[in-house]
């Protein structure tokens, strides 16, 4: 998904009252679910789980997006089970085809904060 079409998602998905936008530090901000967007979740992963099961063909290399890999392994990690030091793991992909996802880093103490 480009850039632009993403901003334009978050932005539509805010307008609807699905996502509220915050600011953090360094002038960046980050997109978290309201209400409403809560009572989504379950629907939402149940989705996911529905095109697991059925859809069953092969994603090729082009396709296979690493940042949807670390996105999905952040929101999937049990924080309960972290030391209470801060954790650092470096992933490598080495066959990705842009530079930019060619690796992944994830915190222990960022996973608590957004968990």
């Amino acid at each position: 998904m480009s850039p632009a079409l993403l901003t334009k998602r978050l932005k539509t998905l805010e307008l609807c009252g699905i996502l509220e936008r915050r600011s953090i530090g360094g002038g960046g901000h980050e997109y978290h679910l309201t209400q409403a967007g809560e009572e989504l979740r379950p629907w939402v992963e149940l989705m996911g789980v529905w095109g697991q099961r059925w859809v069953r063909r092969a994603v090729t290399p082009e396709e296979a997006d690493p940042a949807l890999l670390m996105w999905d392994m952040r929101r999937s990690i049990n924080v309960e089970r972290l030391p209470d030091e801060r954790v650092v793991v470096r992933f490598n992909f080495r066959g990705a085809r842009r530079a930019s996802v060619r690796g992944g880093w994830s915190l222990s103490d960022l996973s608590r904060t957004c968990a």
